[in-house]
């Protein structure tokens, strides 16, 4: 009888813990790279993410109370509410049947993720230990986790001497106990030395360890999830001579990958004769840059004014918004401006090129109808002497070769970086496919909408020919790669018919529109392999 009664009492136990729920550990929710405010947060449930309604609603810019026992909202002709004790969820005229019965927890209803992506139609990718949402129904993120700069250097005698702030903040799921930053000057060019003589965090002295291609410091405390340090860097940078990304030829210096710098993944830069192996957070800078008197600097930054101080010249730069990189050009040239759709495009020059006005202002404008709005005032085009290349990409500049003059193809290609690789980055070590492969595939379509389908038709025949019987880019890091040619062939040429592939199973439009989805939605941040394929399956089950 003893042993009858304590089974019914621990079953009771154990029932009236089960009605109870059991929720786990905050789930951070993630939209386009950047931390979304929920308040009260996500939690786990058994495996399960749910959100507060009333909380998640509102980032989606809808006005939403608790009324009556429900949670409802009125946008337009359509309401969303949600009973207690109901399995049904009524979304404008449709009734949802919750495929997971909802929480009650201290006087708010929370929603499983998945059931509201259901019904709101957005998708979930899995990522370390958060989600990141993808929907075109959400409002701007609450919180910017994206670095700001502030750098004031001189360049002098081939050298340049700089000093950098740098507004950090952990965007990763657990607490950082060191900062990695690359000094990529050595990637793009052997000769290159870039030498860190201090390093300040929060105003104390840090103690750090800088090697060749980077730069790791330790930190004196724990920086927990989403909280923010002040790094000062005390640093110099050679300058080679020589037609490098980085290297002075004649009077004129390209000054590319010459400050420590943040990058997308915890990856050592290694010098290739190819490729870009380099990738950047983006990020907000202001920029105090001293030269020579009678220098011109060039970059992608808004001038904000140059001043004469004896045989020098100081120019203050600033960036409005996010901005994948900084880099410059100094040297003396001719300037032409013409305006495209709102954009002031600017060719420096010493001899003038119209195919450089022509191609760029058309790129420019095609590319924003299709891709979305160029977010900066300028697009700046440079003619600098560069040896290994044609034309090089960065955030709002083109440098274009003078030893190798950049065909119309290439000028349109350099002008869709801005929008893959600039404003949407990609990790170019291991996943050059995605933005070279974009690059090369919106010039085809640019000459598509120049010279009809039979130059589309034209270029990927010519391509398939190069493929070497195989249209799928592989992910594979930059120096795995036997030769450049097997490299250029997986970046440029797989990556470019990847896309006629899609576009055969889902049409121009569609395809048109997909990749302005894209950019939409990774704006200043940073997209994957996995994550395109991920959702062009979502989007079309029934084709991927």
């Amino acid at each position: 009888m003893k042993r009858v009664s304590l089974f019914i009492i621990c079953l009771s136990i154990i029932l009236t813990l089960w009605a109870v729920p059991v929720c786990g550990d905050t789930v951070p929710l993630f939209f386009n790279d950047t931390l979304m405010d929920l308040n009260p947060p996500a939690v786990r449930h058994f495996g399960e993410v749910y959100v507060e309604a009333q909380s998640f609603l509102s980032l989606l810019g809808i006005s939403a109370e608790y009324q009556d026992s429900k949670v409802e909202y009125s946008e337009a002709n359509s309401r969303l509410y949600l009973s207690i004790g109901s399995d049904k969820l009524v979304f404008g005229d449709k009734v949802h049947r919750l495929w997971l019965e909802p929480l009650y927890l201290k006087d708010h209803i929370y929603i499983s993720i998945r059931d509201l992506a259901k019904i709101l139609d957005f998708s979930i990718f899995h990522k370390d230990h958060f989600l990141s949402l993808t929907s075109p129904y959400m409002g701007a993120p609450q919180k910017d986790l994206l670095p700001r700069y502030w750098i004031e250097a001189v360049y002098t005698g081939g050298k340049i001497y700089g000093n950098e702030i740098i507004d950090f903040t952990n965007d990763r799921n657990q607490g950082m106990r060191d900062i990695f930053l690359a000094l990529p000057a050595a990637a793009v060019n052997r000769e290159s030395k870039m030498k860190i003589h201090n390093v300040l965090v929060n105003g104390l002295p840090a103690v750090y360890e800088a090697k060749e291609t980077y730069l790791m410091i330790d930190l004196p405390f724990v920086l927990e999830p989403f909280d923010s340090c002040r790094v000062e860097i005390s640093f110099d940078t050679t300058v080679p001579e020589g037609a490098e990304r980085l290297g002075r030829s004649g009077k004129i210096s390209i000054l590319t990958c010459w400050y420590p710098v943040i990058p997308l993944k915890r990856i050592v830069p290694a010098h290739v004769s190819y490729g870009e192996p380099y990738s950047f957070k983006a990020a907000k800078y202001d920029l105090e840059f001293t030269v020579d008197v009678g220098l011109q600097v060039m970059t992608g930054l808004d001038r904000l004014e140059s001043l004469q101080d004896g045989t020098k010249t100081i120019h203050r730069f600033k960036s409005e918004g996010p901005i994948r990189d900084l880099s410059l050009v100094v040297g003396s040239f001719d300037i032409k401006k013409v305006e495209v759709e709102g954009v002031s495009l600017v060719y420096a020059f010493k001899d003038y090129d119209e195919e450089v006005i022509t191609h760029g202002a058309g790129a420019l404008k095609l590319f924003q109808k299709w891709w979305g709005e160029y977010p900066y005032t300028s697009l700046t085009l440079v003619d600098v002497p560069l040896k290994d290349y044609q034309g090089m990409e960065y955030g709002g500049l083109l440098l274009l070769s003078t030893i190798n003059r950049p065909s119309a193809f290439v000028i349109a290609h350099e002008v869709s970086h801005q929008w893959w690789y600039g404003l949407v980055g990609n990790n170019q070590d291991e996943e050059a496919w995605i933005d070279e492969g974009l690059a090369n595939y919106s010039a085809i379509l640019y000459f598509e909408e120049l010279m009809g389908k039979k130059q589309y038709d034209y270029f990927i025949k010519s391509y398939k020919k190069r493929s070497q019987g195989n249209s799928e880019p592989i992910k594979k890091a930059i120096v795995e790669f036997e030769t450049e040619t097997d490299y250029s062939i997986n970046a440029y040429i797989r990556g470019a018919l990847f896309w006629h592939d899609v576009r055969k199973k889902i049409g121009k439009g569609d395809l048109l529109n997909f990749l302005a989805y894209i950019q939409k939605l990774y704006r200043h941040g940073a997209v994957t392999t996995e994550e395109i394929k991920f959702l062009l399956k979502n989007f079309y089950p029934y084709k991927f």
